[in-house]
């Protein structure tokens, strides 16, 4: 509700009203919709498996991308599947620990599903190749393990011992292992250096508009015109490429 009145009130003040009320039909309406009808109406927890169940089914439908990946070789930086590359990587971000803990909570007759599903959820993962993806992933999961653990020390032992296998198995796939080591690099990858310059481009951008903000669908239009910065060398993008700068535009402390 913060983040909907802040959005609102920074829009009144938008450098161009017809982009931000585009905007904020798709993104904040169109898309966000499904997410408010579910707080509405969803009251019980069998109507609340269901659509997890529904959810799980999707991904485990999506195994195309993992054929995409098998099919280039691994030579695909990212892959989609049926959906769109983000919605993909969104989806698995939610799925992958949703099966772990559901694994963990099983009982011995489901545990298998579980098990298998997992498996699936988590080789897309793999194969759409998304970084933030992946940390989302590892995050959440370590976080919610050790706050279900009965005993903490085994579920950090656990937690360990499955990092030390992914690790292994990451270092034998060569395409992999320099996708995981980039994920660091801030000096000669060229993804992660262009992230910084948005950031800064965002940052200078909201000393120019300091409270009242650009206003939401704005931020593309005016850093191609004025806020590029001469280092930046992929001039096509259109957002600070960060979903904490990108929902906080319209405020000064953008991209701090």
């Amino acid at each position: 509700m913060i983040f909907i009145g802040v959005l609102l009130i920074t829009n009144i003040f938008t450098v161009n009203m017809e982009a931000t009320a585009k905007n904020m039909f798709q993104y904040y309406i169109n898309n966000f919709e499904p997410f408010l009808l579910a707080i509405m109406f969803v009251r019980k927890k069998d109507w609340l498996l269901k659509i997890v169940g529904f959810m799980i089914l999707s991904i485990s439908v999506n195994l195309y991308c993992i054929y995409q990946w098998l099919l280039a070789e691994g030579n695909l930086k990212r892959v989609e599947g049926f959906f769109r590359i983000m919605s993909t990587a969104g989806l698995l971000s939610m799925t992958v620990p949703v099966l772990v803990l559901l694994l963990l909570q099983s009982r011995e007759k489901s545990r298998y599903i579980c098990t298998a599903l997992l498996i699936i959820a988590f080789l897309g993962a793999v194969c759409n190749n998304t970084r933030g993806a992946w940390v989302a992933i590892a995050v959440t999961i370590a976080i919610t393990s050790m706050l279900i653990a009965k005993s903490k020390l085994k579920g950090l032992a656990v937690l360990l011992v499955l990092t030390v296998v992914i690790s292994f198995a990451v270092y034998q796939i060569p395409s992999l292992h320099q996708r995981v080591e980039s994920i660091s690099n801030v000096t000669t990858d060229q993804s992660n250096a262009e992230r910084f310059l948005l950031w800064e481009s965002a940052r200078n951008m909201a000393e120019d508009y300091p409270l009242t903000g650009v206003g939401s669908g704005n931020f593309g239009d005016l850093y191609h015109e004025k806020y590029i910065l001469p280092q930046a060398k992929e001039t096509y993008l259109g957002h600070a490429h960060n979903l904490f700068s990108k929902s906080l535009q319209n405020m000064v402390i953008l991209a701090e």
